[in-house]
Parts: C-alpha cells; structure tokens; sequence
C-alpha cells in the first residue's frame, strides 16, 4: 500500500504548473484566457475510488472580473482541465482531481493590455471622419465575436491533432506515419507544405509532428482511413467527422476574415463541448 502525504502543494506553483502544461499541449489560448488567474486546492475525507486511499480533491480556479464571463462560458462542461490538474498533481500527494471550479476573483487584478486595446488607442488619434468611414461601431463588434469563434476553433482543432498524435504514437511509436493509412492528398499535402518551410526560412515551423501539416478537415479523413485505431474513441465515424467538417467550414470563414452569425458560434460552442468531453472520457 502506498504512503501518502495528503499534502496540498504550492497553490501559486500550482497555478503556474497549470498555465505551462497547457501550453506544452498546444493550448496557448486557453492558458492566455487564464491570465491573472489563481487557485486553491482543497480535498474531502471522502475518497476518490480512482486508487486506493485517494481522496476526492477539488481544485477551484478564480478567474479576474475582466475575463470571467468569457472563461466560464469557454470551460463550463469541458472536462480537459481535470486531467491537465491531474497530470501536475504530484503522485505521492494522494490528492485526486475530481473537478475544477471557476469561480469570479473578488480582488483587482492589473490586465495586460491586448490587442483591442491598442487597436481602440490607434482608432483615438484618428478623426472622426475617417473612423466612421472605415472603422465603424459594427466592425469593431464582430471583430470582438470572430476572435471569440477563433479561440474556439483553435482549441478544438489543435485538441483533436494532440489527440490524433498522441493515439498514433501509442499503437505505432514516434515514426507512426510510416505505419498509418494515408490518401495520397494528404500525402502530397505534407511534402508540399515541408518544402515550403524550406525554401522559405522565415516561415514558422508547423510543429514536430507531420500531422500539424494538415488542415481541419483533413483530421476526418485520417480518423476514417485509420478507424480500427479510432472505433473505440469516437460513437460512430459520423460524429466526429461530421463536427469536424462543419467545425472546419466556420473556420474557413474565420480565417478569411468573413463573418459568423450566432447560430454558427453556438454550433461551434456545442460541438467543441461535445468534442471536449468525449475526449476527456476515453482518455480519463
């Protein structure tokens, strides 16, 4: 039986711990809308019944006034946090995470400045005139929804690439490329984009997998190739495939800078919660 110290570790660090790991897993925007924020970690005598003489733990995250609504509507239903508190939360500690809460910060917190900050100052020097002729009230409101939408389908998209890679990588070990199905699009689409890298040095670089060399939907496409791996994560093919190709029709638009309606960002709300938490159960 195992010794544990039943210790809460450093709520600072922890925080800190939880910000990072985001980011090593692709999640720079979700970590970026944690900015500001703090935790607390508190368990119950009840246990877990995840090991043997865990205790059931919570860990509540507050969130700065400014960012709140947008944090919780981004995190409500979205289980990826709990197994991002897990993987920090030393082994030894005894402490399982069994939920996160988000709840509002009551002190005031300095926010740094963003991009629609600098973007309303450089609006301020120019005259009235010319900002009702090119910067209207209405543009600068659907920018605000589009780069809500985009953080959405960022997530989703690089999510569900971790996730491809991260399953590949288990059956198939790190060259898993060598090993999977692949149509000969998407084949010509890697070796293409990689040859762009190299003549054009000042391109960044997609990632150290090849499968970051891929578009949205090309996801779908290698989940149905390869669906002996995938038949156990996923209820049918035409779940995912079928969010993913609607997900990537908005992203398309996004991308373009063409507007979404709010039909649309509610369809990309529901299917990245959706998405998420089927995620979140198969790898729990």
């Amino acid at each position: 039986m195992v010794d544990f110290t039943y210790e809460i570790p450093n709520e600072n660090i922890f925080m800190k711990a939880i910000l990072a790991q985001l980011r090593l897993e692709y999640m720079e925007p979700i970590a970026n809308l944690l900015k500001g924020a703090t935790c607390e970690i508190s368990h119950s005598a009840q246990f877990s019944n995840k090991r043997w003489n865990g205790f059931w733990t919570t860990v509540t995250i507050f969130i700065p006034l400014q960012t709140y609504e947008n944090v919780y509507n981004f995190f409500k239903d979205s289980p990826f946090m709990v197994k991002i508190c897990n993987e920090i939360m030393p082994i030894n500690a005894g402490l399982d995470v069994m939920e996160v809460r988000f709840s509002p910060s009551l002190e005031e917190t300095p926010m740094e400045k963003s991009m629609m900050d600098d973007l309303e100052k450089s609006i301020e020097i120019l005259s009235k005139e010319i900002i009702e002729q090119i910067i209207s009230d209405d543009i600068k409101l659907k920018g605000r929804d589009m780069a809500d939408a985009y953080v959405y389908l960022y997530c989703v998209e690089n999510a569900l690439r971790t996730f491809i890679d991260k399953i590949f990588n288990e059956k198939y070990g790190d060259e898993y490329f060598s090993n999977i199905t692949l149509n000969r699009e998407i084949e010509d689409k890697i070796k293409i984009r990689k040859r762009d890298e190299r003549v054009n040095l000042w391109l960044p670089l997609r990632g150290d997998s090849e499968i970051f060399y891929l578009d949205f939907d090309d996801l779908a496409k290698l989940i149905i190739n390869n669906w002996e791996v995938f038949k156990n994560y996923f209820p049918t093919q035409s779940w995912i495939t079928t969010k993913i190709q609607e997900l990537s029709k908005c992203r398309n638009l996004v991308a373009h800078n063409s507007y979404i309606g709010k039909n649309e960002r509610d369809l990309i709300r529901v299917y990245f919660n959706s998405i998420l938490t089927q995620l979140g159960s198969v790898l729990s």
